[in-house]
């Protein structure tokens, strides 16, 4: 494998994306397991600020990997944005349910101080506003 031969695990493409950029949203569990075991790094960012994690909001599994190598989980990109704020925008219960026991703030705020629980009421999904009470989230 071209890692084994010395490839740059984090070599970033004209986006400033890396392997693990491209592997995490396509869902490719084994090769980001395989680009973080040769020491890719979980927190690197693209041009947009975004990291690894930003891409997991279909593949909790990833993210669970990710935050297993150091990714942060409340890592935010230009825009203030999180993962979890991601993960609700998309009304993924899952996503935002798993974020929340591996710590995710749920009273982050973006760019315009918007917060998951706005995203999740905006967009009517009430199972997320109901979690996101639950765990914390300041209704004011």
């Amino acid at each position: 494998m071209l890692l084994n031969e010395g490839a740059d695990v984090d070599y970033n493409d004209d986006q400033g994306s890396t392997p693990l950029h491209w592997a995490v949203p396509e869902g490719h569990l084994e090769a980001s397991k395989v680009l973080l075991v040769h020491g890719a790094d979980p927190n690197s960012r693209d041009h947009y600020g975004n990291t690894a994690m930003h891409w997991t909001v279909p593949h909790p599994a990833i993210a669970r990997l990710l935050v297993d190598y150091g990714a942060e989980v409340n890592a935010a990109n230009d825009a203030g944005e999180s993962t979890l704020l991601w993960s609700t925008l998309a009304g993924k219960t899952d996503a935002v349910e798993m974020l929340i026991e591996l710590g995710a703030n749920v009273n982050g705020v973006d760019q315009y101080k918007f917060t998951a629980l706005h995203a999740a009421a905006l967009r009517g999904h009430d199972s997320i506003v109901r979690l996101l009470l639950q765990n914390g989230a300041d209704a004011n």
